[in-house]
């Protein structure tokens, strides 16, 4: 399947992220192994082992004699409060140096996948997420997911040590290609969205007006996506209240042609 293909999969899973099963497809796509055991909390710290529902599970593994771990732990809590999840990592990471932690909240209707990297200059774990969930832009999740494939890292899926798929998930979490892809993708749409707008002229105070206008506009547009994705807003009925303005404008039975002055 081309890599397209894959990813347009693998977000139309994410998409439907329900329960422990949709878990299981994903892993199962990623080529890890289905393992499905236990890890008993003794000797936990009551911040730790209180957290979960039940004990977390070692859920797949891949490489070398399956040393690279999936695991498991379902939060007690409606949301997925890192402070929760930290303790936890902790304690799994006595016995699980290479592993891929996620969580689900108590109705396992979002998650986070967690990755680990050790950072050895500083002496310090970088806690890096992805996270999953219905007001979740996925487009960018399934891009670094797909990342995770064994197979993208030896087709064959034979002799890949731990350490590799370890730094293959350092790499898909790292947020610095993400930061610069935003930047990049935000300077092109800026400009195109400048060179349309109309009513202003080409001498220089004009040409000023006209950037101020538009750093203005996506100033806005940008505090309004903030607040639509910690669920502030609505529009009949939908959270997704740009798209939902968006449609609402074309199904317009008038004559506006600028989207731009009823926002």
């Amino acid at each position: 399947m081309a890599t397209l293909e894959r990813q347009q999969a693998i977000r139309e899973l994410l998409e439907n992220f329900r329960g422990i099963q949709s878990l299981k497809r994903l892993t199962a796509e990623l080529n890890y192994e289905f393992v499905n055991k236990p890890l008993p909390r003794r000797n936990w710290s009551d911040t730790a082992r209180e957290a979960l529902v039940t004990d977390p599970v070692l859920l797949a593994a891949g490489g070398d004699e399956g040393e690279f771990h999936v695991i498991y732990a379902q939060l007690k809590s409606a949301g997925l409060p890192r402070g929760a999840e930290r303790p936890v990592i902790t304690k799994l990471l006595e016995d699980n140096l290479y592993a891929l932690f996620v969580f689900s909240n108590l109705r396992q209707d979002r998650w986070h996948f967690i990755n680990v990297k050790h950072d050895a200059g500083n002496k310090r774990r970088l806690f890096r997420r992805i996270t999953i969930g219905a007001d979740e832009r996925l487009r960018t999740a399934s891009e670094r997911i797909l990342m995770l494939d064994l197979e993208s890292i030896n087709p064959t899926l034979l002799g890949i040590a731990p350490l590799e798929i370890q730094k293959r998930h350092d790499e898909a979490f790292d947020v610095q290609p993400v930061t610069r892809d935003f930047y990049r993708d935000y300077d092109r749409i800026f400009k195109r969205v400048e060179d349309l707008l109309e009513g202003f002229g080409n001498t220089k105070p004009e040409v000023e007006r006209k950037r101020l206008y538009t750093q203005r506009l996506f100033n806005r547009l940008m505090f309004i996506a903030f607040i639509q994705k910690k669920g502030w807003l609505k529009f009949e009925g939908e959270k997704d209240y740009l798209a939902a303005l968006w449609r609402d404008y074309e199904r317009e039975d008038s004559e506006r042609k600028n989207f731009i002055l009823v926002v």
